[in-house]
């Protein structure tokens, strides 16, 4: 449908370009109402000429495809004379395209590109005049509906109506109450029809295409745009139009209804995140302007009929409302249909009580059609409307008998009295709904917070959801966006090192390094010979490098200050310290050599933060959009004695970006690094390039209220606390356009030396496209170097004063831009934002000031909450190799029994623990059941000759979250990759309980006593630790800490930790903690880790072994020491892996079958020794599945395994 739309709006979108800018719309969306469309017409035409004749109007209409006829009519009116400042679009939807809300969609769009505030007419609106004086529509109604958006700065104008009490039921009993209660916002009348909108606000309407497939597009578009403008926190008022007139009819009521009602309800489940926050007070949008007095017509309802259409819908919906109402209720309703309609009375109470179980239902109940629970409202609000319109009837009828003078009055006002007491009554119900929402919903939510963490550059996560359900049902996830652009990044760099540096594949990391390096220094002496000579050591030199910047990156019109708000500003605050430093005696002696924007420039590099402060109070509060102009980037050069800072090179000022000066300065001596024009020259256009974007965010700003304010917001919020704030993916926007500039500057360089042959420049133009080509790119390979290939990270580095290669925290362009590809493609695969919409969503985040804020929370639904589940104790550090495992035996130790029908193909993935003499080697099984998991059991005296080994497994699946009773025999289920602690005199046994439709962690135990005598029916079964999560590789430590228990788990990519009061489950869904990510980059963990064996206590601290995956999906082991009083604390992680897949049986090679190649994992590590608390003589023996098809067995010496420098490092500490 969107396509087709697209295509249905070339056309008028054409006609408004040829038109380019306006500064109102009249909206007349319509049907085919040709017998009032007219009118309607005419109104709005003379209400823009009377009361706008200087400012340029547009009028659109936009019908169904079945309003030819009234189409007809508006060209005709057109074709005669009009004004000549006001224009006409006027078209018919087609096809599926068809409905208010599509035509509204249409009236907006157009006005968005005019740059114009709305005003929107619906079509069937009449006039008539009564006592002389006319009635109901009037071209007046453009003035009230405009003039709070042009004169006040309001967002949204609202129409309210001097309504009959019969009139509009739907709105007073349903619509005000439910938005009321719900969103906390009590508007007289939210879905009115006719409305107005200031253009500043509709491009927030505009941002979700996706949205106008629902109810929205029909008769849900007036809630959408009430709902909108209270969640996007618009400036609102309401304007009193008078009188609408119209005939209510049950017929048109039930239509009218199933519309609303649904597209309400779609709200108020899309917004959840949003109304949950709400407190439940009620708060009231603005009244503006005066109230007319005209009385309305009267409208007759009879509620019998209405009392009758309740009763003949409770007997058709009878069954649905036992699915969805309580029983007390259905009693309630069913008494009701049988009640005489003289007494017939659903009160309030109930009706909103029925309300909030329907939304719940709407929102949750999957087995029921949402078509049906709208249809099965529809005949209790029937009777709602029927026992209201019942008492006002009877009210009347005691007024008339007593011959009451008054009675109208009196009953407008009981009337009005109903209607605020709905109001009430919905607000009191709203905390049960809440409660009851939550409950319902908590259900459907991951037990845990399913989000993980993602590295591209070392030490920088990236944390968003594991995975997004599209609108179609789809789901995208995070770690295939994140493999698919590791895998493009793997293939530019090895094209640009075998093609561009001619590196042979094999080539080792330092010499990559080396010759990276060396290119960069051939980059830098082209830089200075042919492109940007000059000495910067002196002013002289450098004026003339930033002059040949300037000339070969021409700067664009930025939108800045002008020079006479500039020079109000430093009149008002003189910069005494800018004056004194440079040598003058006045301002004006000053304002001799320097324009005002040179001044405000410069005073941001000499003056005192306060002196700052006040500069940008002052344009806080004074700046409007005429206090700007369209002007040249200029650049201003400096003495480094006189700036010291800007020696240093850091980001130009704020005030410098406001009055498009880009101030430099000379080098200190012996300053610079080595590559001093590369810096100059990626700096000074990185800020040519940010100088322009802010210029042109600076002028959609000016097209909005409150610009001074947005415009300080812009720059103050000008940080980045996240690696996805919009602060750092609007740096990588510039970063991106800085990049498109330089290729475009290459080719006119090697354009202008082809013409001259000069072959140098030729070659170094080529190396300029070289260095654009992989701008963005930073690697680390399979050996744990990290290699960038910026020519930016390189230049700065070595400004800075690094020696030898940048390391991973000297980086922000590579940060940025990986940073900015893994967000903006999660959030396309998703339909969920593309570029344009990431764009907007920063933008309006800099005007809020809200920069810092992670764009994955607006875009991607991550929870507010998600980054402290990343653990402060991450280790960063570059540690030491570690010593590697060595294999006991030539072969495995454990392998398939063909004999035994449950281990007869794949033995693997093995618990052990040593009990007195013995260790006990509980490990997986697959046999004749295709894809079953059994655990076995082995026994062994010293750990790697198998003394005895159990016919029959020790633990079976029985439970159905162990896939006890799921049937298909293509799915893996059953009881996988056990990890066994002993705890006081049980053995507890964490293990995968696989469904067949989720793996999850399960819990057993059984005394210790009875495991050695094999009295297997004293298990005992916790059942799933977090239920129905996906999530593997539980370890459970032996010890307490601080009174709890201590557990890691694997939540999909990473290591998580968790804290136990006790270890009955369910374990608790709160508090969870990321320990350890994946690495970055082509590394032997980077792709996925899990915890492994069991921790074993030493004297520097607890040794886990884990396994970790690349990129080729080999499984390698390593190790890690977290500390002995607090597990969360991670002492050193091995750089390397400690065994990896070597050995046929491993590789997946030779005879047999195995059912997963390039595999070592292990569940399972003892001491060698009975001994609890290790030290560096002592050993350990690791059991480790072999391409998940045998066991084997590896051992090292602890001293072995954790460097020295390491042991040291912990002593010290202790």
């Amino acid at each position: 449908m969107e396509k087709e739309y697209q295509h249905l709006m070339q056309e008028p979108l054409k006609k408004a370009r040829a038109i380019k800018k306006a500064d109102i719309v009249i909206g007349i969306p319509f049907y085919n109402e040709s017998e009032t469309i007219g009118d309607v017409f005419k109104t709005a035409r003379e209400g823009l000429e009377t009361f706008y004749p200087e400012k340029k109007g547009v009028i659109i209409c936009v019908g169904a495809q079945v309003g030819g006829k009234a189409l007809d009519v508006i060209n005709n009116i057109s074709s005669k004379e009009i004004s000549y400042n006001i224009e006409i679009i006027s078209f018919l939807l087609k096809g599926k395209i068809s409905g208010r809300g599509w035509a509204i969609r249409a009236i907006m769009e157009i006005s968005n590109l005019l740059q114009a505030d709305l005003a929107v007419f619906s079509a069937d609106l009449t006039s008539f005049k009564e006592e002389g004086r006319i009635k109901g529509l009037s071209h007046e109604w453009v003035r009230l509906l405009l003039e709070p958006v042009k004169k006040d700065g309001f967002d949204f104008v609202f129409s309210r109506y001097n309504r009959h009490y019969f009139d509009s039921g739907i709105t007073r009993l349903f619509v005000i109450p439910l938005i009321s209660a719900i969103y906390g916002k009590r508007i007289a009348e939210p879905i009115s029809g006719e409305f107005g909108i200031s253009h500043r606000a509709l491009f927030r309407y505009l941002q979700d295409p996706e949205v106008w497939l629902s109810e929205t597009g029909y008769y849900g578009i007036d809630t959408f745009l009430a709902t909108s403008a209270i969640i996007n926190n618009f400036r609102m008022c309401e304007v009193n139009l008078g009188i609408k007139s119209h005939q209510a009819s049950s017929g048109k009521i039930k239509l009218i209804f199933r519309g609303i009602a649904k597209g309400i309800f779609e709200r108020i489940l899309e917004d959840s995140d949003f109304w949950r926050e709400k407190s439940g007070v009620l708060s009231y949008v603005d009244s503006y302007g005066f109230k007319k007095e005209d009385a309305p017509p009267s409208i007759d309802l009879s509620y019998k009929e209405l009392v009758n259409e309740y009763r003949m819908g409770v007997n058709r919906f009878v069954y649905l409302y036992g699915d969805i109402l309580p029983a007390n209720i259905c009693n309630d309703l069913l008494q009701l249909a049988d009640c005489p309609r003289e007494e017939f009375e659903l009160s309030g109470r109930l009706w909103a009580k029925i309300v909030y179980q329907f939304l719940l239902s709407f929102s949750f109940g999957k087995e029921l059609k949402r078509e049906d629970i709208i249809n099965g409202l529809l005949p209790i609000f029937l009777g709602r409307l029927g026992s209201f319109v019942r008492v006002l009837k009877q009210l009347q009828r005691k007024l008339e008998i007593t011959a009451h003078n008054h009675s109208t009055p009196i009953i407008f006002n009981e009337a009005e009295s109903l209607f605020s007491n709905e109001i009430e009554l919905f607000l009191l119900e709203r905390e049960d709904f809440i409660r009851d929402w939550n409950k319902k919903e908590k259900p459907l939510k991951p037990y845990l917070s399913k989000i993980g963490s993602w590295e591209f550059i070392p030490h920088v996560p990236l944390i968003v959801p594991q995975e997004i359900a599209t609108k179609t049902g789809n789901l995208v996830r995070a770690q295939d966006i994140y493999k698919s652009l590791l895998d493009r990044y793997r293939t530019e760099f090895q094209q640009f090192i075998s093609q561009r540096l001619r590196l042979k594949k094999d080539i080792s990391s330092l010499t990559i390094l080396k010759t990276v390096k060396d290119f960069m220094s051939n980059a830098e002496r082209g830089f200075d010979k042919f492109l940007f000579p000059g000495n910067l050591y002196t002013v002289e030199g450098t004026e003339k490098v930033v002059s040949s910047i300037f000339r070969y990156f021409p700067p664009k019109k930025g939108f800045s200050l002008k020079e006479e708000m500039a020079y109000r500003m430093i009149r008002k605050n003189p910069p005494s310290n800018l004056i004194t430093r440079l040598g003058f005696f006045d301002l004006p002696q000053l304002l001799r050599d320097y324009t005002p924007c040179d001044v405000l420039a410069l005073a941001s590099w000499s003056e005192e933060r306060e002196y700052i402060e006040g500069i940008w109070d002052e344009l806080r509060k004074t700046a409007i959009p005429s206090d700007f102009e369209s002007s040249y980037i200029v650049p201003i050069v400096v003495s480094y004695s006189s700036f010291p800072a800007l020696a240093e090179m850091k980001d130009q000022s704020a005030l410098n970006r406001l009055t498009g000066r880009i101030v430099i300065s000379n080098l200190p001596k012996a300053k610079g690094g080595e590559f001093p024009k590369i810096r100059y020259f990626t700096t000074i256009a990185k800020n040519i390039i940010e100088a322009e974007r802010f210029g042109k965010i600076w002028e959609e700003f000016s097209k909005e209220s409150d610009f001074g304010n947005r415009v300080i917001n812009s720059l103050q919020g000008h940080w980045g606390r996240t690696p996805l704030s919009a602060h750092n993916i609007f740096e990588n926007g510039n970063q991106r356009a800085l990049v498109q500039r330089i290729i475009h500057m290459a080719e006119r360089i090697k354009n202008e030396a082809s013409e001259a042959g000069d072959i140098e420049k030729i070659n170094l133009a080529s190396r300029i496209e070289d260095l654009s080509s992989v701008y963005h790119l930073a690697l680390t390979l399979p050996d744990n170097t990290f290699i960038p290939l910026s020519a930016w990270t390189w230049a700065s580095y070595s400004f800075k004063g690094g020696r030898e290669f940048p390391t991973p925290f000297s980086l922000h362009v590579e940060r940025n831009w990986t940073s900015a590809d893994f967000l903006l493609e999660y959030s396309k695969a998703c339909g969920l934002a593309d570029k344009p919409a990431v764009e907007r969503k920063i933008i309006e985040l800099m005007g809020e000031g809200r920069e810092s804020e992670d764009l994955a929370h607006h875009l991607l639904g991550l929870e507010k909450e998600a980054e402290r589940v990343l653990s402060d104790k991450l280790p960063i550090l570059k540690e030491i190799p570690a010593g590697s495992l060595t294999r006991l035996t030539k072969g495995p130790i454990i392998e398939p029994i063909q004999d035994h029908w449950w281990e007869s193909k794949f033995v693997f993935n093995c618990a052990s623990v040593r009990i007195r003499d013995k260790i006990f080697i509980l490990y997986r099984a697959v046999g004749h059941e295709p894809n079953v998991s059994y655990i076995g059991l082995a026994m062994s005296k010293d750990g790697v000759t198998i003394d005895e080994r159990l016919d029959h497994p020790i633990f079976s699946p029985e439970e159905d979250y162990e896939g006890a009773n799921f049937r298909d025999p293509a799915s893996t289920k059953g009881c996988e990759d056990p990890r066994a602690a002993l705890i006081g005199d049980r053995l507890y046994m964490l293990y995968t309980a696989n469904s067949g439709s989720v793996s999850q962690i399960a819990m057993a135990s059984i005394g210790i006593d009875d495991f050695i005598s094999y009295n297997w029916n004293a298990w005992v079964r916790h059942g799933p630790t977090f239920p129905n999560f996906p999530n593997k590789d539980a370890i459970l430590f032996s010890e307490k800490f601080s009174g709890k228990f201590v557990v890691f788990h694997r939540i999909y990519p990473d290591i998580w930790l968790s804290y136990l009061d006790n270890l009955d489950p369910p374990w608790p869904s709160q508090g969870q903690k990321i320990i350890i990510t994946p690495r970055a980059g082509m590394v032997w963990d980077g792709v996925y880790i899990g915890a492994g064996a069991q921790p074993i206590k030493t004297s520097w601290g607890w040794l886990i072994i884990y396994h970790g995956v690349d990129y080729l999906r080999i499984y390698r082991l390593g190790l890690i020491l977290v500390d002995l009083n607090d597990p969360g604390e991670v002492l050193y992680r091995s750089p390397n892996a400690i065994l990896e897949p070597e050995r046929d049986y491993e590789i997946g090679k030779g005879k047999g079958i195995y059912w997963v190649p390039q595999v070592v994992f292990t569940c399972g590590a003892v001491a060698a020794s009975n001994k609890y608390t290790l030290d560096a003589d002592d050993s350990i023996l690791v059991y480790y599945g072999a391409a998940d098809t045998v066991i084997g067995v590896a051992g090292a010496r602890i001293g072995d395994l954790i460097p020295p420098e390491v042991r040291e490092r912990i002593e010290a500490s202790m």
